[in-house]
């Protein structure tokens, strides 16, 4: 549509954030000369029908998540993504987790890389983010659960290890992180 190529990094270094940002950055970086509110209204139908359609769980996430609630531990999905779109993902795939909260860029004034999110989600589990480990796929991600106080995983299933070294840890699939949370 826009006729650019999308380096593998930009989208690294862009993985988490608002939605708004995410266009600013994207006009702004490849120097399109678009409305930046149809920029954002075409982008997020492609991404939407990518969605629709396209949407699986991560290899090892099923697995991890029921030897987790086993243990009767709380979870939470904290997202950049609207509550519009992630109802639409829920109900156009095949993904279905029970988590104990979730916080959408929807239930927050600033989203990741901010605090707010994390310190929602601990707010709402009645948590000290001192005592919430959190399992991120991007470096904004990292950023909002560091600045929340929170300890972190990495895991390199979007982003590689040198975007991720700001995490307590950095793992390389669920398995991995099933062993360094010797989960049993």
């Amino acid at each position: 549509m826009y006729k650019v190529d999308i380096p593998v990094p930009f989208f690294e270094q862009n993985r988490g954030i608002a939605e708004s940002l995410f266009y600013e950055r994207f006009k702004n970086t490849f120097q399109l000369d678009v409305d930046e509110q149809e920029l954002q209204e075409n982008g997020r139908r492609l991404l939407w029908a990518e969605f629709s359609d396209s949407v699986q769980f991560t290899g090892g996430f099923q697995q991890f998540y029921h030897k987790i609630k086993t243990q009767e531990m709380q979870t939470a999905l904290v997202t950049a993504t609207s509550r519009l779109l992630l109802t639409e993902i829920f109900q156009n795939s095949n993904i279905s987790v029970d988590f104990d909260q979730i916080v959408t860029s929807s239930d927050v004034s600033k989203t990741k890389p901010a605090p707010d999110p994390y310190l929602k989600a601990c707010e709402l589990l009645k948590v000290s983010p001192s005592r919430t480990l959190v399992i991120e796929d991007s470096p904004t991600g990292l950023r909002s659960a560091t600045l929340a106080g929170c300890q972190t995983v990495a895991i390199t299933t979007s982003c590689n290890r040198d975007s991720l070294k700001e995490a307590n840890f950095v793992v390389d699939s669920f398995g991995e992180l099933e062993e360094l949370l010797t989960i049993v």
